[in-house]
């Protein structure tokens, strides 16, 4: 039998005593209600709804917190699920109320020789579920750490890969498209949580990286450039031969002058043309420049002007 601290509610006489038939009335009546609790605890642990059962088991106990049964039934259960709980948080949560449990007891109870024996066997219960819990997060922690070092050395691993792809690509899109690989890699690992070894080959990459992306942006700056002045060129001499074969027609038709100006000739911004191609160009608009009157030479200057630059 539980043993339960008297609810006195309010029913005392004149004289301020509380008489026997209301004090018989209130403990039976606070019997009744810890027995209605302590049935549901146990149909919710058959049930396997501990969190419920916590629930249900620490207001049983907040209620009654000098009672020696209703602590040692809710310390021992806090106690059972942190040894049982697979989930860490639930194991250390479990553990945790089973010591402010403890904690609650040892202020509200009664002092004497019997107690001490109970706090006794309890605290040491408590002391070695906590070594068995600490120990699981340690093993936790390692088995983190282990496969975060593990996640760590396959990226890098894979990071290294990726530079050697771009030291042999000459291609600006297959290039572009190992950069991107490289990011999601980079954005993937837990630099914090390097080991020194991994620390330094990750340094040793990074360097490599840094050196072969500018030779590799300058490569493709310049073969862009190659390009673009090529393209120049060759409209350069289209525009050339289309006035040189008919020139009669551009000198006439204002139009056909404008779009042989403006689409083959001065389309290409000159900041990008390479000495050699200004000097093909200059000698292309010479040629056509003095061959027109002076209305041309102006509506020329005012199209070399105007035109959009590719």
């Amino acid at each position: 039998m539980l043993r339960i601290r008297p609810v006195l509610v309010g029913l005392a006489g004149m004289d301020g005593r509380v008489s026997e038939r209301t004090l018989k009335m209130n403990t039976m009546k606070v019997m009744h209600f810890n027995k209605h609790k302590i049935k549901l605890f146990d149909e919710l642990c058959n049930d396997q709804q501990f969190l419920n059962a916590q629930l249900v088991g620490k207001n049983l106990f907040r209620n009654n917190p000098s009672d020696r049964n209703v602590f040692c039934l809710y310390f021992d259960f806090c106690i059972e699920q942190a040894e049982k709980q697979e989930e860490i948080n639930s194991s250390s949560f479990f553990l945790s109320e089973a010591d402010l449990a403890l904690s609650l007891f040892c202020e509200r109870c009664n002092m004497s020789k019997g107690v001490f024996s109970l706090i006794d066997d309890k605290r040491k219960k408590f002391i070695e579920t906590s070594q068995i819990v600490n120990d699981r997060i340690r093993e936790n922690e390692d088995a983190i750490a282990k496969q975060t070092s593990d996640n760590n050395e396959a990226l890098i691993e894979k990071l290294d890969g990726f530079a050697n792809d771009l030291e042999k690509t000459s291609d600006q899109s297959e290039f572009e498209s190992t950069i991107s690989k490289v990011s999601d890699a980079e954005n993937a690992l837990q630099k914090e949580l390097f080991t020194q070894q991994q620390k330094e080959r990750y340094d040793s990459i990074s360097k490599k990286y840094s050196k072969l992306v500018t030779e590799k942006m300058r490569d493709f700056q310049r073969q862009n450039d190659m390009d673009y002045n090529l393209r120049a060129a060759d409209s350069f001499k289209k525009a050339y031969d289309s006035f040189r074969n008919d020139g009669s027609k551009y000198k006439k038709n204002e139009k056909d002058f404008q779009n042989l100006i403006c689409r083959e000739l001065c389309c290409f911004d000159s900041a990008r043309l390479f000495t050699e191609t200004i000097m093909y160009f200059n000698f292309v608009y010479s040629y056509i420049f003095n061959a027109v009157n002076d209305d041309l030479k102006l509506k020329m200057t005012e199209y070399s002007i105007k035109c959009k630059k590719d």
